[in-house]
């Protein structure tokens, strides 16, 4: 969620910002094209940034969330320094993906679990996991 609020923030102080100097920069008479052209990239690279969140600004603000369970299989992808996590639902073919890795070493990664996976009502945002053996029910890992 926080990388939700951080982008929501950026994009419109880039917006907002590039168009309050664009303004500022037209009364001063200080626009030139060089200068108009940055302004124009940094008002794009806000406006790309709102329309990628503001979809779902009510569903995280209201906390409007759903919870998607079914059958999944886990995939850990370690490139770098960064790893991420990908939830795959066998059932539906949905795919959620999250930084933290859950700690299931002594079970692996490729076998089937019982997943419940919390997301945004628009499933653009995932808030939550929870990972549960399929045989004995026992949860084994959440976020």
């Amino acid at each position: 969620m926080v990388i939700f609020y951080f982008l929501f923030g950026l994009g419109v102080a880039a917006f907002l910002g590039s168009v309050g100097a664009c303004i500022h920069m037209v009364r001063k008479r200080t626009l030139n094209g060089l200068s108009f052209m940055k302004l124009l990239l940094v008002a794009g690279v806000g406006t790309f940034l709102l329309i990628m969140t503001v979809p779902s600004l009510q569903y995280i603000v209201t906390k409007d969330f759903i919870t998607v369970t079914g059958t999944c299989t886990i995939d850990i992808n370690s490139s770098g320094r960064s790893s991420t996590t990908y939830f795959h639902f066998i059932e539906t073919d949905e795919r959620f993906q999250f930084d933290e890795l859950p700690d299931l070493t002594a079970y692996g990664t490729s076998i089937p679990y019982s997943c419940s996976v919390l997301v945004t009502k628009d499933l653009a945002w995932e808030m939550g996991y929870s990972v549960s053996d399929m045989e004995t029910g026992e949860v084994l890992a959440t976020h």
